[in-house]
């Protein structure tokens, strides 16, 4: 019994030696690198046919690219990068900031609105007319909203009445002349009175009768003389009642007071509206201004002061539109960005286009410093 199990014993050994011989084999092998080809052929100990030393068949890159570098060898290549090369991600010299374009040294410009104006009502009524909604271009004077005014147009017909016969009285002078007619009628007869009373012809009471109606008629032309400058009073006074009817009654509507858009509409006809109340609010058009960023290291500030400026827009199908404008004003503060910057603001001319105006608030546009 015990040369059976120093037998078996015999056999298991032999076992594990053979194992362990063939799993040290298949790791040898496996850190050696057998690869197969398309073709079927082996890599063997792990390196590619006609392959530089040194290049993985991963990452198939220039030789010159991978070389370790070899000091005093001149043909030699760093891996590290060259100090006089700079790649376009690290080179911010020529780069813009936002809405600067190839052509501009002034960055960000944006168009603002010189003026908006919220006009309202002068008066207390009816709105009985609203002539613009959103969005319409209006020349200065244009009637934008009437408020009724019939009462006040009545009351201009009236004191018109008034004025127009008051100075048809002051004008008239019919009574003036009957007076001085009167006055040298009564005059002769006061003359010739007076002298046949003095030859006894005429008694005293006669004489008196004919003086006293000479008197009369000198204070009739008197009278009718003050008549005519009451008159010529009271058609100056109903004029200037007249003219104050008319100039509440112009106080009824609301006119442009620019060439402008209409931003907002307030009211509709029919509404009632209050004196001070808003009607609609209009910004300028015809002037702009156009602000925008420059770098201190481009200009200083009183370089650019009241500089002369080129504004371009782009429009569609590629169409570019140049206005002219000056430099009007330079920020109080340094703007932290990028860089130091500053702001500047230009006053420039708007235009039209098939009756558009071109720019608007919040247009994106380039400006260009003339030098």
């Amino acid at each position: 019994m015990n040369v059976a199990l120093t037998s078996r014993r015999f056999v298991w050994l032999h076992f594990l030696t053979f194992v362990c011989v063939l799993s040290l084999s298949s790791s040898i092998t496996f850190a050696q690198g057998s690869f197969q080809t398309k073709n079927g052929s082996a890599y063997k100990n792990g390196s590619v046919p006609n392959a530089s030393s040194g290049i993985s068949k991963f990452n198939p890159q220039s030789t010159d690219a991978r070389r370790s570098p070899s000091f005093g060898d001149p043909s030699s290549t760093s891996t590290f990068p060259s100090t006089n090369s700079r790649s376009p991600q690290q080179d911010y010299s020529n780069q813009s900031s936002i809405g600067e374009s190839s052509d501009s040294n002034v960055v960000r410009c944006t168009v603002e609105y010189v003026d908006v104006v919220d006009f309202p009502a002068l008066e207390t009524g009816a709105l009985v007319e609203m002539n613009v909604k959103e969005g319409d271009s209006i020349p200065s004077g244009m009637l934008i909203a009437r408020i009724d005014d019939t009462l006040l147009k009545h009351q201009l017909r009236q004191a018109l009445v008034r004025k127009n016969n008051a100075y048809s009285m002051a004008n008239d002078a019919t009574s003036i002349k009957a007076a001085q007619k009167q006055i040298q009628l009564t005059r002769q007869l006061y003359e010739t009175t007076k002298k046949l009373a003095a030859k006894g012809a005429r008694s005293a009471d006669e004489k008196r009768t004919a003086k006293y109606e000479y008197e009369v008629a000198l204070l009739q032309l008197q009278a009718a003389e003050v008549r005519q400058l009451e008159a010529r009073g009271e058609a100056e006074l109903e004029n200037a009642r007249a003219s104050e009817v008319q100039e509440r009654i112009d106080r009824h509507v609301v006119k442009a007071m620019f060439d402008g858009q209409v931003v907002d509409r307030y009211k509709q006809k029919g509404e009632w509206v209050t004196a001070g109340e808003p009607v609609a609010k209009v910004a300028r058009m015809d002037k702009l201004y156009v602000t925008g960023l420059i770098r201190n290291r481009q200009y200083n500030p009183a370089e650019v002061s009241e500089k002369d400026v080129v504004v371009t827009v782009e429009l569609a199908r590629n169409e570019k539109v140049e206005f002219k404008g000056k430099i009007v004003s330079i920020g109080p503060k340094i703007i932290q960005g990028s860089g130091n910057e500053f702001s500047v603001k230009a006053e420039i001319t708007n235009q039209m286009k098939e009756g558009q105006w071109v720019l608007r608030e919040g247009s994106s546009v380039s400006m260009r410093i003339l030098k």
